[in-house]
């Protein structure tokens, strides 16, 4: 089983601003009361061309939920790319530390597909294995890292925020627009030229070897 997660930094988006889009989007189970009315389909915001692509996703013609989610997604997507908060994983020693354990136990408890550590939050593809759920192999990453990072930061407190993106990989096609979509990240963002130009991702990792992009288990 392959999926896509997205973690991000405890102070990288701001649980208001999560609620406000849950509300407007109608994403949430239970609007609160006083609440503005969720978007209707009508709105222009549901009907621009990134509805039809999620994290690299081509996914032919989305419900209106489907779309809801994109774009809830996709506002997720754009206000981490614009940089907010303390922005730690962009000191060398945070990044390579949060790296370093990413590809730790690759290939024994899951295999690393593709990465890249952003700013303020990390983007991995993951191939699953059995006994290793991703829910367990987040938490592993998440724990040491955050205790280790705080040492090095002289800080205390919360370094990752407890939610994350996630998403199954439905085929070959989605594959690889995902795994294109996570290691152009830095080139979208604006702070790379060429993706192999941002120090902490697969794709420069890949070129330092001289590796071809890795395929799933069962391709």
């Amino acid at each position: 089983m392959i999926q896509s997660i997205n973690f991000r930094l405890g102070d990288s988006l701001p649980q208001a601003v999560l609620e406000k889009w849950r509300q407007e989007l109608g994403v949430v189970s239970k609007r609160r009361p006083g609440a503005p009315a969720p978007l209707p389909m009508s709105s222009p915001v549901l009907q621009q061309p990134y509805a039809s692509k999620d994290a690299g996703a081509s996914i032919g013609q989305p419900g209106p939920e489907s779309i809801r989610a994109i774009e809830f997604r996709r506002r997720i997507e754009e206000y981490l790319d614009a940089g907010h908060g303390e922005c730690w994983l962009r000191q060398p020693e945070i990044a390579r530390l949060v790296e370093d354990t990413l590809v730790l136990f690759d290939p024994k408890r899951y295999r690393l597909l593709a990465w890249c550590i952003m700013p303020n939050h990390v983007h991995a593809l993951v191939e699953t294995k059995e006994g290793f759920p991703l829910v367990d192999v987040l938490h592993s990453w998440k724990s040491f890292t955050s205790g280790e990072a705080n040492k090095l930061l002289r800080r205390r407190g919360e370094f990752w925020q407890r939610e994350y993106l996630d998403r199954y990989i439905r085929n070959a096609t989605h594959y690889e627009n995902v795994v294109a979509y996570i290691e152009e990240n830095p080139v979208k963002a604006r702070l790379a030229r060429f993706k192999t130009d941002w120090l902490w991702s697969s794709a420069r990792f890949r070129a330092r070897l001289g590796a071809p992009a890795p395929r799933p288990a069962n391709s």
